[in-house]
């Protein structure tokens, strides 16, 4: 192999056979190959969404930015639910929406509170997110919610986020669950949930659901699944086209660490996936890289991960790597090719203590861009900058491109080679679409378009598969609507540039001006 990737590390056999025909087939033994250095944890110092546990992730690819909402805070008196929502585009956090009360309602029937079902979700945690591509949707299901009186409350609801807004999209699914597991079926285009719990007795919800972006239908399928479910994650391999499942306990809520497969309608167990290790690997979470073909599993109980297909595991024992921890997310960001981990609890003594630190597990072979050039409103004669962050092994070379075409150097142009293209005295020429490609021996990465416009006023351009709303009118809120009667909404969190996805609901969009 030349060139060799990350993705290309696993254990290889040949079968041989010669005109006798294919009965008579011979396989070798079977030779491993491991690719050096192998990933790495690092962490990403950003403030962001304050510190959290049992709250939920998933990377929508229409926008490139990986999302968070809910999860619970402690303090020694009080259990908190939240309902904001960040997103996290690689940089930085953007908080999306804000942590309120909204979203309950007086219930007259008892004097106490009920979900409105209106506006927004009410906090929750222990709930399930998935991202629905074909629909450019993430999508949640139930959890629990602690309303303004303390109380906490079961749910089954289901939202869906856009990018814009949230949409209930009703009760009438699933019944009311905690710590189950759900994922995007990419081969049937449905988000499949499975597990959880309900009641005090910790009773494991044993349907498995399909959500199809109109209505919840069950989905037979057989096989003697772990009769204890919670605090476990689901993922779907989309190159196996099976769900992977765990890791679970048995009936008496022994952790046995072994994870579950379902493909197609039958469910098989693959024993305990980790049988050199004291303590068990629950309360982790579970996410699957599709460039590396492979599953990974942060472990909740030890600080460390393992990359596997569900049946054979192998342990990543790098360091430094996120502390020991409890109920954190995780999510895998398919653009920038790395895993992102945010929050979760230190413990259960007297009462958890949350983190908000976030890592990413990354592995550096193919040149990885960590942050893109940003979109940009500008004037003529004034001065341009894009800029690329990128890690990758050296040596790296860089050539930008406007509209496609590779650029050279000029006399007012410069850095076409480097991470950082400058462009001075701007001309109505200019106004374009900016790329960079980035290479070295292991392969190639393209970065996502910047727009570089001189009209100030709102604009939304598309180019390379992206879309773009910028504008530079001080003191204004962008606001989108599904027809140009209204009603018009305001974008919570959005800033220029403003990245709608090309999935995305949103139709149309005005600038308001503030008082």
């Amino acid at each position: 192999m030349r060139g060799v990737r990350h993705n290309q590390r696993g254990n290889y056999d040949v079968i041989v056979w010669d005109d006798c025909g294919r009965q008579y087939a011979v396989t070798s033994s079977i030779v491993k190959h491991t690719v050096f250095p192998g990933p790495d944890w690092l962490i990403r110092t950003n403030p962001g969404p304050s510190a959290r546990y049992r709250h939920t992730m998933a990377y929508d690819s229409g926008r490139h930015v990986t999302v968070l909402f809910g999860g619970y805070f402690n303090t020694p008196t009080n259990l908190t639910s939240y309902n904001d929502l960040w997103e996290w585009d690689g940089m930085r956090w953007l908080r999306r929406t804000t942590n309120s009360l909204a979203g309950w309602e007086l219930n007259p029937a008892n004097g106490g509170w009920r979900p409105s079902y209106s506006g927004v979700p009410v906090g929750r945690a222990e709930h399930v997110m998935a991202y629905d591509p074909k629909r450019g949707r993430v999508v949640i299901f139930g959890g629990a919610g602690i309303d303004p009186n303390g109380v906490s409350h079961n749910l089954n609801d289901t939202w869906e986020w856009d990018g814009a807004q949230w949409a209930f999209r009703g009760t009438n699914g699933p019944g009311w669950r905690s710590g189950a597991g759900m994922a995007y079926d990419s081969q049937r285009q449905v988000i499949g949930l499975y597990g959880g719990v309900y009641s005090s007795a910790e009773v494991l919800r044993g349907e498995f659901w399909e959500w199809n972006g109109v209505e919840w239908k069950i989905r037979p399928t057989f096989g003697n699944i772990s009769a204890f479910a919670n605090t476990i994650s689901m993922t779907y391999d989309a190159f196996r086209n099976q769900f992977v499942y765990g890791p679970t306990f048995d009936s008496l809520g022994t952790f046995i660490d072994n994870f579950w497969i379902l493909k197609g309608s039958n469910w098989t167990s693959h024993g305990r996936a980790f049988n050199n290790r004291q303590n068990p690997a629950s309360y982790g979470s579970l996410v699957y890289d599709s460039d590396r073909r492979r599953s990974t599993y942060t472990f909740g109980t030890l600080g460390h991960s393992a990359i596997g297909d569900g049946a054979s595991w192998e342990m990543i024992t790098n360091t430094p790597a996120p502390a020991m921890r409890f109920w954190h997310a995780s999510a895998y960001d398919s653009d920038r090719l790395v895993v992102v981990l945010f929050g979760g609890t230190f413990g259960f003594n007297q009462y958890y203590s949350s983190t908000n630190d976030t890592w990413e597990l990354t592995y550096v072979d193919v040149p990885q861009i960590r942050a893109h050039p940003g979109s940009q409103v500008r004037q003529v004669n004034e001065f341009a900058e894009f800029t690329v962050d990128v890690i990758g092994h050296a040596p790296l070379s860089y050539q930008w491109l406007r509209n496609g075409v590779p650029m050279a150097n000029d006399a007012r142009i410069s850095g076409v080679n480097t991470n950082v293209l400058r462009i001075s005295n701007i001309t109505s020429n200019d106004a374009a679409l900016y790329q960079v490609r980035v290479e070295n021996a292991c392969g190639t990465a393209l970065s996502r378009p910047a727009f570089l416009t001189l009209n100030p006023n709102l604009q939304i351009l598309s180019g390379a598969g992206e879309i773009s709303v910028l504008w530079d009118v001080s003191n204004s809120v962008l606001e989108q609507a599904d027809n140009i009667n209204g009603p018009w909404i305001p974008i919570p969190g959005a800033s220029n540039p403003f990245n709608p996805g090309m999935t995305s609901g949103m139709k149309l969009f005005r600038l308001r001006q503030l008082p």
